[in-house]
């Protein structure tokens, strides 16, 4: 994360005079995607693992001054957690646990963009974002001894969160209007009902791609 926030500042520090123009408007999305897959043995159990997940996020935004935005984004993810157990013991059952979560979002931003040459671009975007949690939870134990449906539990929960995040980013003009997007997070703080969270070097790598329009002015 040291080399990324190095890598901007150098890009700041050299960049050029191009520019994307006051009353200009973009409209993009971010597409992120995710998927694992792995074991948590014991001499008991085998456990077999699998998370996937996939976001999209489309936004608007309208420059007010140049290279300077601000804009508004809405939010859809998804992410998934399965768990399949053996036995490896008798008198123990397998058990399969999936826990879904289901997230909407709005959120507000502003960025500011530098130029390093006229394809491309760095920015940095402080943003607030809402979140609508829902969380769904699915567990079965396939003991011979119950009927089919007594075998399976279900379990729901909804909750907010709110979180200001700084993100990096880069985007490179493949056309003078179209803009392919890469964006990495930098710093999150997070507040749900009973917990504040601040990670200020955010340790985990976080890259999301996306594609952007611009119209309404001149880049």
């Amino acid at each position: 994360m040291k080399s990324i926030i190095t890598a901007l500042a150098i890009f700041i520090c050299v960049s050029t005079q191009a520019q994307i123009q006051k009353g200009t408007m973009s409209v993009g999305s971010i597409l992120d995607g995710n998927y694992d897959r792995g074991e948590n043995n014991s001499q008991t159990i085998k456990m077999t693992i699998y998370n996937w997940g996939f976001e999209v996020a489309p936004k608007f935004e309208y420059f007010i001054k140049n290279n300077f935005s601000m804009g508004l984004g809405i939010g859809y993810s998804v992410q998934q957690n399965i768990r399949y157990i053996e036995p490896l013991t008798q008198n123990q059952f397998p058990v399969t646990i999936k826990s879904t979560t289901e997230n909407y979002s709005v959120s507000l931003f502003v960025r500011k963009f530098w130029f390093v040459n006229k394809k491309l671009a760095v920015y940095i975007q402080p943003k607030l974002s809402s979140f609508d949690n829902e969380t769904n939870t699915y567990n079965k134990v396939d003991n011979p001894a119950y009927l089919e449906n007594l075998r399976i539990s279900y379990a729901y929960s909804n909750y907010w969160n709110h979180n200001i995040t700084l993100s990096a980013g880069v985007h490179y003009f493949v056309r003078p209007k179209w803009a392919l997007k890469a964006e990495t997070l930098v710093s999150k703080f997070n507040m749900t009902q009973n917990t504040q969270n601040l990670k200020l070097i955010y340790p985990n790598i976080s890259l999301a791609f996306g594609i952007n329009y611009f119209f309404g002015g001149n880049k």
